[in-house]
């Protein structure tokens, strides 16, 4: 069995942060105005997947997705780009 995992992220404490655009309101009045994406990972017998997808927030219909044994930035932009 694996071991859950706590937390992939090492924040640069000295890092300027980024800005809000969504300013944590997710309600568009169009489609393509906002996108999400996520990542999560799945045990399994070989060790961690990782499924990123990408979601039109307007239609909430998924726009791509991708699975990988690497939690990378190429992850997102194969989701992206459906590779």
């Amino acid at each position: 069995m694996l071991e859950p995992r706590l937390s992939e992220t090492r924040p640069d404490r000295h890092a300027k942060k980024s800005d809000d655009l969504v300013k944590r309101n997710f309600t568009v009045d169009a489609i393509d105005k906002l996108w999400v994406s996520d990542l999560t990972y799945i045990g399994t017998k070989e060790g961690w997947l990782y499924l990123v997808s990408i979601k039109n927030v307007s239609s909430r219909r998924i726009l791509g997705y991708k699975m990988g044994d690497t939690m990378d930035t190429q992850l997102f932009i194969r989701a992206l780009n459906q590779e």
